[in-house]
């Protein structure tokens, strides 16, 4: 191999590794489509010792970014805030007036324990948030937390936010999609045809287009994350810096476009209804018999992700039991809807301990809309 080809090799490793995207294992990921609808992305390795998980965003043009939901583990009350020390532990209750908030650029502290790991503009709204509630008197909480649940799970205004990255991000789009073919296809056939003659021509067209992409992404970036600013500089010197990081500048700001939205929120208005029934039917068994079911905040949560999907034409019930029943199966888990052919005490699949049998499943075929 000629050293220009390992070079472009070495460009093309670094590339995607670009592409793999480090997320909470418990965040949902979603693709935005060039044309309305998105697709949501799976997660593939996960790392336990750093507590990530790793997601692939495609790497060919034309590079659709991605969006990074997460809903904190937190569970925010009127006489306490309860916050769960691992997944599937207790919530461990603080009392308001005991609740001291703290945060770095990807961590939430309450009282020194760290409550949630997300990017800075959401790791600032929440803080912000749970120190304003802290302030109110119990009546005043109990709003301002009913106000905040109302405000995530509103398709409306996670729409217009999407609209309105589309828009501002067209040029960022377009340009990043001309390194991409910049750096991959016409400096390879430059240096293949012309030689070392093509280096500086090489060099001052990736420095042109590089400048261009930072500009554009920190004038986007500060548009919709004014508060973010360490997250903005870092961001901005990399891909200055990077002509592979440059290609991914768009992802940078995508990632947290949607944060302080419910994932059911921003699965609405990017999966097709297909998907997205099958994601709200997730969401939905996962509140409803998940740590937080039982309580005033599970209660008021799972409210309002079920007026969320009724706004979407389809009612909660049916997404959330089985489609059919298997061959000879005679109960079925309700939060992970395993089926077995046996009278069981708990769940194999998820450790659920209430097993629903099929002679006593209901009917929600009257409540299906018409």
């Amino acid at each position: 191999m000629s050293e220009v080809g390992g070079l472009f090799a070495v460009f093309l490793l670094i590339y995607l590794a670009q592409c793999l995207w480090w997320t909470p294992p418990g965040a949902s990921v979603f693709a935005l489509g060039t044309r309305g609808k998105g697709a949501r992305k799976e997660q593939g390795f996960v790392w336990n010792a750093f507590d990530l998980a790793g997601v692939l965003a495609s790497p060919l043009p034309p590079l659709p970014p991605l969006v990074v939901s997460e809903w904190p583990a937190f569970q925010p009350e009127p006489d306490r805030f309860c916050h769960c020390p691992s997944a599937g532990a207790e919530p461990v209750p603080i009392p308001w007036e005991s609740l001291v908030v703290t945060s770095s650029d990807s961590r939430l502290l309450c009282n020194g324990v760290s409550v949630l790991k997300a990017g800075e503009a959401q790791i600032q709204r929440y803080a912000e948030f749970l120190r304003q509630t802290a302030k109110l008197n119990r009546r005043g909480r109990e709003r301002a937390i009913e106000t905040w649940l109302l405000r995530s799970t509103d398709q409306k205004a996670a729409s217009q936010e999407l609209e309105d990255f589309r828009r501002r991000s067209r040029w960022l789009r377009i340009i990043t999609n001309v390194e991409f073919f910049l750096l991959f296809l016409i400096v390879p056939l430059a240096f293949r045809s012309l030689g070392t003659r093509a280096l500086w021509p090489a060099v001052s067209a990736l420095a042109a287009v590089a400048i261009s992409i930072t500009l554009e992404f920190w004038m986007l970036h500060r548009a919709l994350f004014p508060e973010s600013s360490a997250a903005r500089m870092k961001s901005a010197v990399t891909i200055l810096l990077s002509p592979v990081a440059a290609v991914r500048a768009c992802d940078a700001v995508s990632k947290e476009l949607l944060t302080g939205f419910h994932p059911l929120a921003v699965a609405s208005v990017i999966l097709p209804e297909d998907e997205f029934k099958h994601f709200a039917s997730e969401q939905l068994r996962a509140c409803r018999y998940g740590p937080a079911s039982g309580g005033w905040y599970g209660a008021k949560l799972q409210k309002a992700l079920e007026g969320l999907v009724r706004q979407q034409g389809m009612q909660p019930g049916p997404l959330m039991s089985p489609s059919k029943q298997e061959t000879n199966c005679v109960a079925y888990c309700p939060r992970c809807l395993a089926q077995y052919v046996n009278d069981r005490a708990e769940c194999a699949d998820c450790g659920y301990q209430e097993l629903v049998g099929f002679s006593g499943k209901k009917d929600w075929s009257a409540d299906r809309p018409n």
